[in-house]
């Protein structure tokens, strides 16, 4: 579908005004004196790199703003992971191993719990795992092809024209093509609003990893895991085994000891 995107005189004038507005609020006035008794409620002007002044109510200018904490509306509750997940980081018998080696086995999120902030929690790749699950093990899968229409069409083209019978199930390559559809007459992508809000949560995510200070999310792998026999090279039983532990057995460095300056995390 072919689509066009026209920018008027109106909208230029429109954007004109908004920079003005910035331009006027950068050397030195105020957006309430700028934009008027109402600035609270009106979306103009431009946004601060910060993040300053998102919200103009009175004492509410900082809200939101980069280096701030987010306010809290309701006391903190911090999940419990329910299955009792642990990780070995270092196996008790790894050269220079303390006793007992390395486990992490704190299931609880609550960072105010004494000891290690670190937690062991398989959820997070399950549920990825689900997700992308284009199986026919997956009846969510099957339904979705089943309800798009694009997918459907596929179908008809390659069988002179007629629908799957009622209770059709796809085959493997079939399920594999649940084509993207688009939400609305083709001005958009062919990703829905879920996928722009996992976007965003994923790349917040990235984010913050490297503040540090919070402690690790330790993912381990569950047993029926398409990775558990295998580790970063990726042979089932090779050198570097997985086992649905996080192999560290290739990172002790040159001289063969754990907790040494050499030593490379995986």
């Amino acid at each position: 579908m072919t689509t066009s995107f026209t920018v008027n005189l109106a909208d230029l004038t429109k954007i004109l005004n908004q920079i003005k507005i910035a331009e006027r609020h950068a050397a030195g006035e105020s957006l309430t004196s700028i934009i008027g008794p109402d600035a609270a409620l009106l979306p103009l002007g431009l946004r601060t790199v910060d993040g300053s002044f998102n919200h103009l109510l009175p004492g509410q200018e900082l809200v939101g703003a980069a280096d701030t904490l987010f306010p809290r509306l309701l006391p903190a509750e911090f999940r419990t992971v329910t299955d009792a997940y642990s990780v070995t980081l270092v196996p008790a018998s790894a050269p220079g191993a303390p006793p007992g080696g390395v486990v992490i086995t704190t299931n609880n999120y609550d960072p105010t719990i004494p000891g290690s902030h670190s937690v062991a929690d398989a959820d997070p790749r399950i549920i990825s795992n689900l997700i992308v699950d284009q199986t026919l093990t997956n009846p969510a899968a099957i339904e979705a092809w089943r309800a798009n229409e694009k997918s459907q069409a596929a179908y008809a083209a390659a069988h002179g024209g007629n629908a799957p019978p009622d209770g059709y199930t796809p085959t493997p390559a079939e399920l594999r093509s649940i084509l993207n559809a688009s939400p609305d007459i083709g001005l958009s992508p062919g990703f829905n609003g879920w996928m722009t809000f996992f976007g965003q949560f994923f790349d917040h995510g990235l984010d913050l990893v490297t503040k540090g200070g919070n402690g690790t999310v330790y993912i381990p792998l569950t047993t029926d895991d398409p990775l558990y026999d295998k580790g970063r090279d990726g042979v089932v039983n090779g050198a570097i085994n997985g086992n649905g532990v996080v192999s560290v057995d290739d990172g002790w460095g040159a001289d063969g000891l754990f907790g040494t300056v050499d030593d490379q995390p995986n």
